[in-house]
């Protein structure tokens, strides 16, 4: 291929791209890496794209796009050779590469995509794929453009998730159902040749994270003229003289062939054990959401019987605030409180009258216990008196005044009498005590 690019169609293959990547761009901050005079800018924009920047290394294509009316939420600037395109790390969440040969180094560019690509965006690059005999659309010609592996091998050794799709020509006529609300589409290619079928790209979805996209897209492009311009129909083989060489190539084709085939049944089978998994990760999801059910009913049943406590605890308290209302406004609840009050001043008073009169007769028994032990006192020292007349041998005799027996009869009358009021006082304070305990139960009654 030469280095100077050809003529370009008015329509370009990279359009696809933004109709299959519309997921990604809704929201998003675009890249694009690649001619400044694609309509792939304003096709993103349409799909729902923030704001993209494109970047190409021709400073021509860049004025001519820049000269040209575009939305202002679309950036035109050129590519340098160093790679500084004056944005911080992780600026963007979409990446677009749509012709991988439009640079002369393209692991570096790779590369750069990596770096201004945020952790969770993806980066979907385009590349022709040079054994395409007949393209559907014919593109400007860059450079050798890499294999399908070489391609591969550019990408993964940048990003951690590499899905390989194919972008291959589908020409074909659309028969529906007018009166259908909602058909289901139906693909029949028994009628095109199962010659003819390769990729015209080979297009790459890279990421740090698994992203995934359709597995298969049909994407109608617009039939006019525009379309027209571009497109080649393949040539029968019949009309060409075979060349020397053809034979091997044919083999070495055939190879190649047989060995995307194995790559391809490969990652079938990967396929289906990975949907395996997902099938049996998916039982366990619906067990547990079974499980989550029936605990969620649970839950509903006892809220309700939590509400329904709650309405009757509810329908409880305010017949209790309605009737205490009630006897809040009631005469006799009025009469009640003021006789409550009245009891309640009758025993304080009584009960100030009552520790005053114990008071008085915890005075006054300590008084006479005082006699008391004065008058034992004395009635110690007769008898002492009396047993040293007893051991004298003066008891009995008739020269024993009389003075000291009488006095030693009244000693003990008043001893008696002193001890019955002292009983008497007890009885008293004990009498007063059971008052003031039986009051104090009124009161506490009373309330």
């Amino acid at each position: 291929m030469s280095d100077e690019p050809q003529s370009r169609p008015s329509i370009h293959p990279a359009v696809v791209l933004a109709a299959y990547g519309e997921e990604l761009c809704r929201g998003a901050r675009v890249a694009i890496f690649g001619d400044a005079t694609l309509p792939l800018a304003d096709e993103l924009l349409t799909r729902g794209a923030r704001l993209v920047h494109v970047y190409d290394g021709e400073p021509g294509r860049v004025a001519e796009a820049g000269a040209r009316q575009h939305d202002r939420s679309i950036f035109f600037a050129p590519l340098p050779e160093s790679g500084d395109i004056g944005v911080r790390d992780g600026t963007f969440d979409v990446v677009f590469v749509p012709d991988l040969t439009f640079v002369p180094d393209p692991a570096r560019l790779i590369a750069l995509a990596e770096r201004v690509l945020s952790s969770a965006g993806a980066a979907i690059i385009a590349s022709p794929n040079g054994e395409s005999e007949a393209p559907l659309l014919n593109v400007p010609e860059y450079r050798t453009p890499p294999g399908y592996y070489e391609l591969y091998d550019l990408v993964s050794a940048h990003f951690s998730c590499v899905r390989m799709l194919g972008q291959a020509p589908f020409v074909g006529y659309t028969v529906a159902e007018f009166a259908a609300d909602d058909p289901d589409p139906t693909i029949d290619t028994s009628l095109a040749d199962a010659e003819g079928k390769e990729a015209d790209w080979f297009v790459a979805l890279a990421s740090q994270r698994d992203v995934r996209l359709d597995t298969f897209a049909l994407i109608e492009l617009p039939l006019g003229p525009s379309l027209s311009e571009g497109i080649s129909l393949p040539r029968a083989s019949s009309a060409r003289a075979p060349e020397p060489g053809a034979e091997e190539a044919g083999t070495v084709l055939v190879d190649v062939v047989d060995a995307e085939r194995e790559a391809a049944l490969e990652a079938l089978r990967q396929q289906e054990q990975l949907v395996k998994e997902e099938r049996f990760r998916a039982d366990q999801a619906t067990q547990q959401l079974g499980s989550s059910r029936e605990e969620l009913a649970l839950l509903r049943e006892r809220c309700v019987t939590l509400q329904r406590a709650l309405e009757d605890e509810e329908g409880r308290r305010g017949a209790s605030e309605a009737e205490v209302e009630r006897l809040r406004h009631n005469p006799e609840w009025a009469a009640l409180r003021e006789r409550v009050q009245t009891l309640e001043e009758a025993s304080r008073r009584i009960g100030d009258e009552q520790e005053r009169e114990v008071a008085r007769l915890e005075s006054l028994l300590r008084e006479r216990g005082q006699q008391i032990q004065g008058l034992e006192a004395e009635v110690a020292r007769r008898d002492k008196l009396v047993r040293e007349m007893v051991a004298g041998g003066m008891l009995g005799r008739t020269d024993v005044p009389a003075n000291g027996r009488e006095a030693t009869a009244d000693l003990t009358a008043r001893l008696d009498h002193m001890a019955g009021e002292a009983a008497q006082r007890e009885a008293d304070l004990v009498a007063a005590r059971w008052r003031i305990a039986q009051l104090e139960r009124e009161r506490t009654q009373a309330r």
